[in-house]
């Protein structure tokens, strides 16, 4: 019987050695590309070449913010947020447009609960998502059927 070819002849001479990078080759610690080794800067995304401590030779970089820029995404003056949901109110809003929770120190008739948790009783809109009457939720795929179907329409399985 023939020896087993030896693994490390395959890998020696073949696909790998050719995919290996060029001797004193450095790898970019941003974008993992390999660059020749007299590039100070990868051909890549222009990271500098990283000292030989190990840490990337960064600069300092200045970001100058352009105050015009800050002032169109700055909340109206006067707005309050909402401590429960996060929302910016408009100054004059007594509770939270978006979770009914009243203004901190306002003295309102506002529920002092968010209504996260109200029946739809209090939200007629949510009734037009109800489902219908009868109807059954399919254990497989949680898809909602008429109540005369005696199979799942999405993935066929049996009413339950």
């Amino acid at each position: 019987s023939k020896p087993a070819p030896s693994a490390t002849s395959s890998t020696s001479n073949g696909l790998f050695n050719k995919q290996a990078p060029p001797t004193g080759s450095w790898t970019c610690d941003t974008c993992w590309i390999s660059n020749k080794e007299a590039d100070s800067r990868c051909a890549a995304c222009q990271s500098p070449k990283p000292t030989s401590s190990g840490a990337p030779a960064t600069p300092k970089m200045n970001i100058n913010v352009d105050d015009n820029l800050r002032k169109k995404f700055a909340p109206p003056e006067g707005s309050w947020e909402c401590d429960t949901c996060m929302v910016n109110n408009k100054g004059s809003d007594t509770k939270c447009v978006a979770c009914e929770t009243a203004k901190p120190g306002a003295n309102s008739t506002a529920s002092k609960t968010p209504a996260f948790g109200a029946s739809s009783s209090t939200f007629p809109v949510l009734e037009k998502f109800a489902p219908p009457p009868g109807s059954w939720t399919c254990d497989t795929c949680m898809i909602v059927n008429k109540a005369e179907h005696l199979k799942c329409l999405a993935c066929e399985t049996p009413k339950p």
